[in-house]
């Protein structure tokens, strides 16, 4: 978890260095959500990217940063409709009685008449799922056993709270909503931050900084 009075006071701090311009609350906020989703669904292009390389230990800390996000097991039936918070489903498993379970397979909506119609590819006991209008099916949902459910959440939205003393914004963390990514995330959010700011503000010189560093923190990340 990383603070978010904490990224907001060294965004301030770094974007007034030389008096360029004052970021509000309500379009830190703002900003702070969108760098925190652009982090979030970068770990799952990296992973994808990095499965492929021979350095496993790039994706076994991009899983341990997607863990934070991962819910328990769920039963599901055909036709339930996923929480609005689910970033992608992580997998789904049948589970027969006995305790033994199997892997059922995610295929795409028109695929389901072809898989149906041949023989060879027929569904047994709800081999196959897919996903339609945010809901789950099943291909073949009479099944013996039950089916379960991994999900991957979205990071809960942002807020820097604050109460107005004399006139200026002072940080409530009662009303706060922290950062939910990896606390090593800290120096990405700011500089991430700081160049949406620069192009709010239409300050090029701060959003080029917030570029910079923002390139210098993912080739180090790579290296």
């Amino acid at each position: 978890m990383v603070n978010i009075d904490t990224v907001y006071q060294r965004v301030l701090a770094l974007a007034n260095k030389e008096q360029r311009g004052y970021i509000t609350p309500q379009d830190f906020n703002l900003f702070a959500n969108h760098a925190q989703m652009e982090i979030f669904e970068q770990y799952f292009h990296d992973k994808d990217q990095f499965e492929r390389d021979p350095r496993s230990y790039i994706v076994e800390l991009l899983d341990q940063k997607i863990q934070i996000f991962k819910q328990g097991e769920v039963v599901v039936v055909h036709g339930d409709i996923l929480p609005l918070n689910t970033y992608q489903v992580d997998s789904v498993h049948i589970r027969f009685p006995g305790e033994k379970r199997r892997p059922v397979q995610r295929i795409d909506k028109n695929e389901v008449a072809g898989i149906k119609s041949g023989p060879l590819l027929r569904p047994c006991f709800g081999s196959y799922y897919y996903i339609y209008n945010n809901t789950i099916y099943f291909v073949d949902p009479a099944t013996p056993g039950d089916f379960r459910m991994g999900l991957i959440r979205r990071p809960a939205r942002v807020n820097w709270g604050y109460v107005v003393m004399n006139n200026q914004a002072m940080y409530n963390q009662g009303s706060s909503t922290q950062f939910e990514l990896h606390s090593s995330e800290e120096t990405e959010l700011v500089n991430k931050i700081l160049r949406l700011a620069g192009i709010s503000i239409k300050q090029p010189d701060i959003m080029s900084a917030g570029q910079g560093m923002d390139t210098v923190t993912i080739q180090q990340q790579k290296q």
